[in-house]
């Protein structure tokens, strides 16, 4: 949750930064729908805004919890490898996979003669090395996931755009006369920009073939590294469809 809520403020200050006023809401309405993240206040309309972050953070965090408390006052720091069962599966079985590595590497370490030791689990491998004297604990983690194709992560990120697409959908009222726009943050380096234009720009991508769709007026797109890009979408509906709305959320975008 506070991973999701720090990519919803660095998208609600590029918003700031260009003019808009952002107002967060929550993440449930009295009647039960769930609304948009944040609007845009500013003109010529409001913006509704869906915050999707790109990232498997959560799974790093999980896995440095787990080898620091087996690691404890050994004296080892580590480096963890994630094999790509763990990068392609769902939340729920890489949750499950992540406890078996975790279980697997806790049986098989030694403090007495790991000392450079590799250690091979079902789902990774952990490298140990010994700490100089005052030396804090450090474990590393990292993942083999550029071996993966590229179609398993880009249907993860079709995935989240669909999700926000279909969120719209439960709205009534004013909401559904404001642009929305979804924005993905990509919090890993292997998240690219031409991944989301293929998703959504192919011959066969969501924009062209997909209903559900038209409920979003554009992609705004965050890189790890800082840069932002809008994908207007040129079906959208008519009420909210705006091929101006890249240069309405960042000013000097075409």
């Amino acid at each position: 949750m506070f991973d999701s809520f720090v990519a919803e403020l660095e998208v609600a200050d590029v918003l700031a930064i260009n003019g808009r006023k952002v107002e967060f809401l929550p993440s449930k309405s009295s009647n039960g729908v769930k609304p948009p993240d944040m609007i845009a206040h500013g003109e010529p309309r409001d913006i509704a805004v869906e915050v999707k972050m790109l990232t498997d953070e959560q799974v790093f965090h999980r896995i440095e919890r787990g080898i620091r408390q087996i690691l404890g006052d050994t004296g080892f720091s580590a480096r963890v490898t994630l094999g790509p069962d763990i990068a392609q599966a769902d939340k729920f079985h890489r949750k499950k996979f992540i406890d078996l590595m975790l279980k697997d590497f806790e049986r098989k370490f030694d403090s007495h003669s790991s000392q450079g030791q590799t250690i091979s689990t079902a789902f990774g491998f952990v490298q140990l090395w010994k700490r100089l004297p005052g030396q804090e604990l450090e474990i590393l983690v990292g993942t083999t996931i550029i071996s993966i194709p590229r179609d398993t992560f880009r249907e993860r990120i079709r995935s989240d755009i669909l999700d926000a697409a279909r969120k719209r959908s439960t709205w009534k009222g004013d909401l559904t006369e404001c642009p929305y726009v979804v924005a993905l943050v990509a919090k890993d380096h292997w998240v690219r920009l031409e991944d989301v234009e293929a998703i959504v720009n192919d011959a066969e991508g969501l924009f062209r073939t997909d209903e559900d769709c038209r409920n979003i007026t554009g992609i705004l797109w965050v890189a790890v590294w800082g840069e932002v890009t809008v994908l207007a979408n040129p079906r959208a509906w008519e009420e909210i469809g705006d091929p101006s709305i890249a240069s309405r959320i960042v000013k000097g975008l075409p």
